[in-house]
């Protein structure tokens, strides 16, 4: 980028390189032409290089100014009403988050606010209503917004470098099922941009979240980035932290998505706070195909979900993945072109698992399943405690996402409804309990459902 000091004042504005640079004199030869009605002779100015972004320049469809106005704990809440003991706020707040405590993750519109009396109204009832203990953020957030069939395109040194805002879809600050479906991202640094913003005007001492919750990036087809679909949470004074407990992104979903030819990181998630404040990134069913790293999660995020994704490239050697050491991701059914795709993770475990607790048996279904679904070799073992169940497996190893089918014989034929209880254990002492229930007349799909669920219709 070249900022352009001129005498009418300082023009931030981004210009390419149309002749040449003269390395012997260090000039540095630009055509600009008819900026400002003016000839590039009659410019009395001077060109410098600095490494800045130009915060309006490149965006496509943007949203922002989606800020937090209040935060605090509510002294009554019932299905539709909430009241707090002191409410401020100013320039009319639109949404309503819980950002700690019990029913995080949930966002309502406001139907009314009143501060005299602390009131708040909300347009429909929380599914698990909060209680004095929650923490609240009142803003002017985004919701229930779709971003779909476009086709974006930006320009070919966008997709070059990380110096540019140059961004097809994104929401600058607290949003809420901000859905961006079925587009075309073409040479922009980034595809979409989950940008939870975090502020400090309250009380000088903590950065206060606005919350970023439960967006979904689906079947978009991006090609030529430098960047796929970052996930952020900032704030411009990191060095205060974040509000303790509040989380800042929470439950956002990548699934279906097409990536080519990307340059840096297809997935990214970073926070400017060490603090726990981001929560449960889900990729699920995305492709990447001559792209650089797959995931890169930093500071702050926690349990992180990866699940039948497929990245296609020709450098065996190349890591996919890399997550802090307190960041342990669930992994299942993905397909790595590298041979060690989990050589950069900071923690490599194993992590057993099975889809169902409970699950129904007879005659004709007599099997269960376990998974692995951590990044390194798991030892198990299991036990049937029932002495009509007979394990004909009861101890092996299981590779990094593979999963084992675990058959057994009925023995003694119980009656309708007789439970058994099935032990598992990991070699690092972990245990789990399986209810098996006989049921000689139901119609049992157990075997027919995959664990993890792909995509919205399974598929």
């Amino acid at each position: 980028m070249y900022i352009i000091e001129s005498p009418e004042g300082d023009i931030l504005r981004s210009y390419e390189i149309k002749e040449r640079i003269d390395t012997a004199s260090g000039e540095l030869i630009l055509a600009v032409e008819d900026w400002l009605s003016k000839k590039p002779s009659d410019l009395n100015c001077k060109v410098e290089l600095r490494d800045v972004v130009d915060q309006n320049s490149g965006e496509q469809i943007m949203f922002e100014g989606l800020v937090t106005r209040f935060r605090g704990n509510p002294v009554e809440v019932s299905d539709y009403k909430v009241r707090f003991d002191k409410l401020s706020v100013s320039n009319g707040p639109r949404m309503i988050s819980v950002v700690q405590g019990k029913g995080v993750g949930q966002s309502r519109r406001i139907l009314s606010l009143d501060e005299a009396s602390g009131e708040v109204i909300l347009e429909k009832p929380w599914r698990v209503i909060p209680d004095t203990e929650s923490v609240l953020a009142v803003g002017n957030y985004l919701s229930r917004v779709v971003v779909y069939g476009n086709t974006l395109d930006g320009r070919p040194y966008g997709a070059t470098n990380d110096k540019t805002a140059s961004t097809g879809a994104e929401a600058y600050g607290g949003a809420s099922d901000f859905i961006v479906y079925g587009n075309v991202f073409t040479e922009l640094e980034s595809a979409s941009h989950n940008f939870g913003y975090g502020s400090f005007e309250f009380d000088g001492i903590h950065s206060t979240v606005a919350p970023n919750y439960f967006n979904v990036f689906e079947s978009n087809l991006v090609e030529t980035c430098f960047f796929g679909a970052p996930n952020t949470l900032y704030c411009p004074k990191s060095e205060l932290p974040i509000q303790d407990g509040d989380i800042g992104l929470l439950g956002n979903l990548w699934r279906g998505n097409i990536f080519s030819n990307i340059v840096s990181t297809v997935f990214s998630s970073r926070s400017t706070f060490s603090d726990p404040s981001i929560y449960m990134n889900v990729y699920d069913g995305n492709v990447a195909v001559n792209c650089g790293e797959f995931l890169n999660e930093g500071q702050g995020n926690r349990h992180s979900v990866i699940v039948n994704n497929k990245s296609i490239h020709q450098n065996v050697e190349k890591a996919e993945i890399n997550t802090e050491a307190d960041n342990v991701p669930i992994l299942y059914g993905n397909q790595w072109s590298s041979s060690s795709p989990y050589e950069a993770l900071k923690v490599k475990l194993g992590v057993l698992a099975a889809p169902h607790r409970v699950i129904l048996i007879n005659e004709s279904v007599k099997n269960f399943k376990i998974f692995n679904l951590g990044s390194a070799e798991l030892l198990w073992s299991a036990v049937s405690k029932a002495d009509w169940i007979s394990l004909e497996s009861d101890e092996g190893m299981l590779s990094a996402e593979e999963a084992a089918q675990i058959g057994f014989e009925i023995l003694n034929v119980p009656e309708e409804g007789d439970e058994a209880q099935v032990e598992l254990q990991s070699g690092d002492g972990k245990t789990f309990s399986l209810t098996l229930i006989y049921e000689p007349e139901a119609i049992i799909l157990n075997d027919s459902i995959t664990y993890p669920l792909r995509g919205l219709r399974g598929n």
